[in-house]
């Protein structure tokens, strides 16, 4: 099975394009990347909605395009090493299927697709009023069919081939849920993969509440160990952890909360092996303290649509006496400003954190080691909790606008941050690295 994504609004944009008020049927090609997660993502990189005057054939049953306009879209996939997936409407049709003229025509024009554009992925796409029908062809010559549509925004939109997800929970735990969230909303919560990057000190803050609220599938990415230094403010930590890796102290706090959730671990996200297991997931939190790290799950956010949030504490003391405390929750997705948009990330220190053993040892420009930065569990505590407020009001609706906020501490207020991404960023937009998935290369160690 396979799921396509689309960057927020284009989903939106191409319902609204193709809603015929004739009855006829409307046509659009999608230039997609692969992202080769489990399950396989296909990615929207643009969608062109077909112009009435390339219609050779339009009817309320059955369209032809022209051959001129399906050539000149498949060269742009070609050179731009994308891939495209044929889009049709059956107008009057709730949950639509292929139908008898789509499964005749199909063969040939994939055989055209592949033919024009080798390299990509090509599939095809059919539209009702509140289903579709689709399948693509996936990098291995398989033809799969999409399960789900996502559009990946500052909210998360779900589509399903079958309708609503009917996973089940335990109604009686999560009564106070459901009374907030709905059964729906739950159910959701059941079903999300979510993948946690840093299980320190905000990290195991935000998996404990993940838990406690219902999320049943976890990826915990952390190459750490614990050390005693750590006992202050990892959640779940005990004296006979010290000298585990901070993956399985986490993994034992959510058995002891969720026995029965699903807990994956990985390593170093900056290393491609581990890096990529995040492709499988639906959602992510970014818990790390390396800008080197950080760059990689900012990339990840816009490159392979896979919505996140990051966070950060900063306290600036000296001398036991505290003069600033600051925390930062930014949520990272299509139509919002990412990490380098805002200048936060040091460029030094992220080349110095990619760098492999052997290149850092070789490099006369580090010298020594970064001091231990203060740290106290209330503090990261606040942050995490905004950071997963902001989650939920992502993904189920919960009535949280803002999608980064600023906690000042020392003045006892949370601040919005209006900030604008920057229209030629060479991350978050379309002229950078956004939806480009395996196209183009991570920026791995």
């Amino acid at each position: 099975m396979s799921r396509l994504i689309f960057p927020a609004p284009s989903w939106s944009t191409l319902l609204a394009a193709l809603e015929s008020t004739d009855g006829l049927e409307s046509a659009a090609i999608l230039l997609v990347a692969p992202s080769a997660g489990d399950p396989f993502r296909v990615l929207v990189h643009d969608v062109v909605v077909v112009p009435s005057a390339a219609y050779e054939v339009r009817t309320p049953f059955n369209l032809t395009i022209s051959q001129s306009f399906l050539a000149a879209v498949t060269k742009r996939a070609r050179l731009e090493h994308l891939g495209v997936v044929l889009v049709h409407t059956h107008p009057g049709t709730e949950w639509p299927t292929f139908s008898p003229v789509d499964q005749s025509s199909a063969p040939a024009l994939a055989d055209f697709f592949i033919g024009r554009s080798p390299t990509g992925i090509h599939g095809f796409l059919v539209l009702g009023g509140h289903g579709f029908e689709g399948r693509v062809r996936t990098t291995d010559g398989v033809w799969s069919a999409i399960e789900a549509i996502d559009e990946v925004g500052p909210e998360i939109v779900t589509v399903r081939a079958g309708g609503d997800d009917t996973r089940q929970f335990d109604a009686i735990a999560f009564d106070r849920n459901v009374r907030a969230f709905g059964e729906e909303g739950q159910a959701r919560l059941s079903a999300i993969r979510v993948a946690i990057v840093g299980l320190g000190g905000i990290g195991s803050i935000v998996l404990q509440q993940l838990a406690h609220l219902g999320v049943m599938r976890f990826l915990l990415l952390d190459h750490d160990k614990l050390e005693a230094s750590n006992l202050n403010r990892v959640v779940g930590a005990r004296i006979p952890d010290v000298g585990r890796l901070k993956v399985d102290v986490a993994r034992d706090c959510v058995s002891r909360i969720r026995p029965d959730a699903q807990v994956t671990t990985a390593g170093d996200i900056r290393r491609a092996q581990e890096g990529r297991r995040v492709l499988g997931v639906d959602f992510m939190f970014g818990c790390t303290d390396s800008h080197g790290s950080r760059a990689v799950v900012n990339q990840l956010a816009y490159q392979h649509l896979l919505p996140t949030i990051d966070m950060g504490v900063r306290i600036d003391a000296a001398n036991g006496s505290v003069a600033r405390i600051v925390g930062r929750v930014q949520m990272l997705a299509p139509s919002l400003a990412c990490l380098v948009c805002e200048h936060l990330l040091d460029p030094d220190a992220v080349r110095r954190d990619l760098l492999s053993d052997e290149e850092r040892a070789k490099d006369p420009y580090i010298i020594g080691s970064a001091e231990p930065a203060p740290a106290v569990i209330s503090i990261n505590g606040v942050v995490a909790s905004l950071a997963v407020t902001m989650f939920l009001g992502s993904f189920l609706g919960l009535p949280v606008a803002t999608r980064h906020q600023m906690y000042l501490g020392d003045e006892g207020v949370v601040r919005r941050v209006r900030a604008q991404p920057h229209p030629e960023c060479v991350v978050c937009s379309s002229s950078g690295v956004l939806a480009r998935g395996d196209t183009l290369p991570m920026p791995w160690r």
